[in-house]
């Protein structure tokens, strides 16, 4: 629907700017309001309209104004087809504590301030605020959200070579003004400014080069980083419901701060502290769905945020390793010229056997009991990390899969209910807590139409399922060392003095024993191989029971009752194992070693 106002018989054509503002009310949603040369008013969001004001510019004729420091012919009419109108509105503020208050910027240098909606307007002239160019393009203009008489404006002068940055606020409805922007770096053009709905002070800018952030009101701006691009954003926003951050780049598409929360928290003392673990948003649980793989050339889709809790954490200074402390001693020492002392072999045996830094977050149930590990780098600055909602694996561990250090492991799915996460430093042999712990809530996405498995019968479930794979993987271990520990007792057969004929057989009569057993676990290679279906195996029965921890419906009577016929089949093949491991095997050995081959005996 086309609902921009229009001149009435006998005015003046309306000059709106390419960037027309047009803002909802905070009183009204029905109500909006948009500019030209004036404000418009609607109440029947756009149906009809209603001018609010006289003209609020400076009402200057564009062809007479100078190009390159002086007047041109009318011949030369370059920035009139090129460009926007000229003393257009190209900003506008509504106070949201105090109804009536509405705030508009021009493209040629001024700001008015009504109180009574629209019907008495005061004019400001930015030049004759201390430190802005009465030149100045009002590029955005912000009511404060707490305070009916604070107001905050953006302005940039680039047109004119200055491209300096100006935030300036006024807390008496634009009868005084200061700049607040002054740590923000020079030649940084600033062009939309954002407020905190719940910590006042907080303050987002937009700016030629990246997104900027203060927590003090201005006193003092940092630049963000993270990933972020140090290249025009024209437009932000807060996203209330979620606290995200919204960046609108040019040419470069949206950024996004997921959950803003952990910078309310700052403050000067707190970055003083070692370290410190942010509250932890509430999170949901659900089963996130897979990405395709190739939708084509033409198609993008941007990643989605890490599924899971997100950790925000600080650390004051990195936690640096032996050899790291050494480099940094040593490079002090080469740039002023000294000879570079050989540490010693005990630190140097040292360094090669430490493992590098890190920090650890242990993520514990209601009961206190850690469930799972999240690793995150040791660096200092703000960062975040995620947890996947996942118990650790209580999969067998493998010496060969398991030599090098991985805190981290994929488990099932927990269920809903409050968890609390703890950060600790892992350095030079040292376990040190940085962080008390931090609670949160898991809550389920959906509500369930039809009665699910309870938290208990879900939590009851995993840990027979655990307990039955760990019994399982236990037994196929021992089978697979077995077989390869055959093959050695095979090969020692033709190195014994006595013949190898009767107990070469026994060990092939062994090694039958072995397959045999594998088949149960299995199934048929052969068959395996090419595809053909086997009768029911325990690795299907672990499957099938898996998928009732796969959704957070929890599982069924189908998937019990797979779990505990897995379980009793298992029972019969682990005692012909034990047998295999701790009577057959043993008197095999036995046997080879009286005959003469090479079998070492356990110390």
């Amino acid at each position: 629907v086309y609902i921009q106002p229009q001149a009435g018989t006998g005015e003046p054509p309306e000059r709106f700017n390419w960037d027309t503002p047009i803002l909802v009310s905070a009183h009204d949603p029905a109500r909006i309001y948009t500019a030209s040369y004036r404000v418009w008013r609607s109440d029947n969001r756009g149906d009809s309209w209603e001018s609010v004001s006289g003209d609020l510019t400076r009402g200057l004729e564009r062809i007479e104004q100078p190009i390159m420091e002086r007047k041109q012919s009318w011949d030369n009419p370059w920035d009139i087809s090129a460009m926007s109108n000229y003393s257009t509105i190209t900003s506008l503020g509504e106070s949201p504590v105090q109804e009536g208050i509405l705030y508009v910027g021009t493209d040629d240098g001024l700001i008015q301030v009504t109180l009574d909606g629209g019907n008495s307007w005061k004019l400001i002239e930015v030049g004759s605020i201390s430190g802005i160019p009465a030149t100045a393009f009002v590029n955005d203009i912000r009511a404060d959200l707490s305070d009916a008489n604070t107001v905050y404006a953006v302005l940039d002068n680039h047109k004119y070579g200055d491209f300096k940055p100006y935030i300036i606020k006024s807390t008496d409805a634009g009868n005084s003004w200061e700049l607040i922007s002054g740590t923000i770096d020079n030649r940084t053009l600033v062009w939309r400014l954002v407020q905190d709905h719940v910590r006042k002070d907080l303050l987002f800018a937009a700016t030629e080069f990246g997104i900027w952030f203060t927590v003090d009101g201005g006193e003092k701006w940092v630049q963000m980083k993270g990933g972020l691009p140090t290249i025009s954003f024209r437009d932000i926003q807060i996203q209330r419901r979620e606290s995200d951050l919204v960046g609108a780049s040019f040419g470069r598409g949206f950024f996004i701060l997921d959950d803003l929360s952990p910078l309310r928290e700052l403050t000067t003392d707190m970055l003083k502290a070692k370290a410190k673990l942010f509250p932890v948003k509430d999170v949901w649980l659900y089963n996130p769905r897979g990405v395709t793989v190739d939708p084509g050339a033409s198609e993008y889709r941007a990643e989605n945020p890490p599924f899971g809790a997100t950790f925000t954490y600080y650390l004051k200074e990195d936690i640096k390793s032996f050899k790291q402390l050494r480099k940094e001693s040593e490079k002090k020492l080469n740039e002023s010229g000294n000879d570079i002392p050989f540490p010693g072999w005990d630190a140097v045996e040292a360094e090669h056997n430490e493992d590098e830094p890190i920090l650890v977050f242990a993520v514990k149930d209601e009961n206190g009991k850690v469930i799972n590990h999240v690793k995150a780098p040791a660096k200092k600055g703000i960062h975040r990390v995620n947890w996947d909602l996942r118990y650790a694996s209580k999969n067998i561990m493998d010496p060969e899969k398991d030599s090098a250090l991985n805190v981290e492991s994929k488990g099932y799915m927990v269920t809903p209910g409050v968890y609390s996460v703890s950060l600790y430093a892992l350095n030079k042999g040292e376990v040190n807590q940085l962080s008390e712990a931090v609670s949160f809530e898991v809550l389920p996405l959906h509500d369930q139409v039809l009665e699910p498995s309870t938290p208990a019968e879900i939590k009851e479930f995993r840990k027979a399922l655990e307990t039955a794979k760990l019994e399982y993987g236990t037994v196929k271990k021992v089978l697979q060392e077995t077989s390869k520990h055959l093959t050695v007792l095979k090969n020692a057969c033709f190195r014994m003095e006595d013949d190898a004929g009767d107990l070469l057989e026994e060990v092939y009569r062994t090694e039958a024993e072995v397959q045999k057993l594998k088949e149960m676990l299995n199934g048929k290679q052969t068959k395996r191989q090419v595809g053909e279906q086997e009768v029911a195996t325990l690795e299907l029965r672990w499957f099938v029971a898996e998928m009732g921890l796969s959704t957070t419906y929890g599982p069924t009577t189908m998937h019990k009752e797979s779990l505990q016929t897995g379980i009793e089949e298992l029972k019969p093949i682990r005692e012909q194992v034990r047998t295999l491991k701790n009577t057959t095997l043993p008197a095999l050995e036995e046997k080879l070693r009286n005959a003469g081959a090479p079998i070492t005996k356990e110390l």
